[in-house]
């Protein structure tokens, strides 16, 4: 069975910032950034963003799925498919960052768990007990907690958007090679029995 990581942003290396404050040079994208369909969206803006923070040359930034110029090499060099937005990035005084950036659309959407041998909680209408139904994705479920991930025993790409989570999950390839070249900013949990989706907690 593939082992599966959940792709976060670690914002405690130098060139990491945990907020990359700043603002766009138009209001809103494109694209719909959850819509699966995104990467094939007609995309004709040139998009720039003025950081307020001095120091940023990380590789993966995971709030905005920007990435640099060699995450989107990591990409490409494990068949990933994707589409990668230039985003002309600037820090303070016109300085520009010692890499590209890009928003990284991923074209994988992949239903990864194992439901006969997961534990969870099927999110459902208060008010009918209806279960819920997926926008995004018709037909598939919804959760209001996964308490146990076991991914389904099917082929995964390197890199891609898990249906039931939200999330960038990815394979060993990938998270060994980046290791290998030494890419900033991203951080794997593994999708095992510690592993944990739940999106109410805090609040």
């Amino acid at each position: 069975m593939t082992t599966l990581f959940c792709l976060q942003y670690d914002g405690t290396k130098p060139g990491c910032p945990p907020y990359l404050s700043g603002e766009f040079n138009h209001s809103e994208f494109e694209w719909e950034p959850l819509d699966p369909h995104a990467a094939d969206a007609t995309i004709v803006k040139d998009y720039r963003f003025r950081s307020k923070i001095k120091d940023f040359d990380c590789d993966y930034y995971g709030p905005l799925r920007l990435v640099s110029e060699q995450f989107v090499s990591l990409c490409e060099a494990l068949k990933v498919e994707h589409r990668a937005v230039p985003i002309g990035l600037s820090l303070p005084g016109g300085r520009k960052p010692t890499k590209n950036y890009f928003i990284l659309l991923l074209r994988s959407h992949i239903s990864a768990l194992d439901r006969d041998q997961s534990e969870y909680s099927d999110a459902a209408d208060p008010r009918t007990g209806e279960a819920l139904k997926n926008r995004l994705y018709p037909g598939a479920h919804m959760y209001d907690r996964i308490d146990r991930f076991v991914p389904a025993d099917i082929a995964y790409p390197a890199l891609f958007v898990c249906i039931e989570t939200g999330a960038l999950f990815c394979t060993e390839s990938l998270k060994r090679e980046s290791e290998v070249r030494v890419l900033k900013g991203l951080k794997f949990q593994p999708i095992d029995d510690k592993y944990k989706y739940d999106p109410f907690a805090g609040l």
